[in-house]
């Protein structure tokens, strides 16, 4: 049996992550629409970006504007930071 504040904690995780995927993934859509040479033009394929990107898994998508890449930048830090908290806030 697992126990109940296990439960809650991997639940906050997951949420904060899928919050600053869906954030990340709005702002990445809004500053690389429209890029000359851009390779995201729509929020399917901005949400796709940001889940790869989360999951460091190689994609063909990426940012060309420096907005969008300071968002790409933030998003890796702050997957790492979610990724690595322990019950209790602290982190490793």
């Amino acid at each position: 049996m697992v126990p109940a504040h296990a439960v809650s904690f991997v639940a906050a995780c997951y949420t904060r992550l899928f919050s600053g995927l869906l954030l990340a993934a709005v702002l990445e859509y809004i500053l690389e629409n429209g890029a000359s040479g851009g390779t995201i033009t729509t929020f399917g394929q901005a949400l796709w970006w940001g889940a790869a990107t989360v999951t460091r898994v190689a994609n063909q998508l990426y940012p060309v504007t420096t907005g969008g890449e300071i968002v790409a930048f933030l998003l890796m830090v702050y997957a790492i930071v979610v990724s690595y908290q322990k019950p209790g806030g602290q982190v490793y």
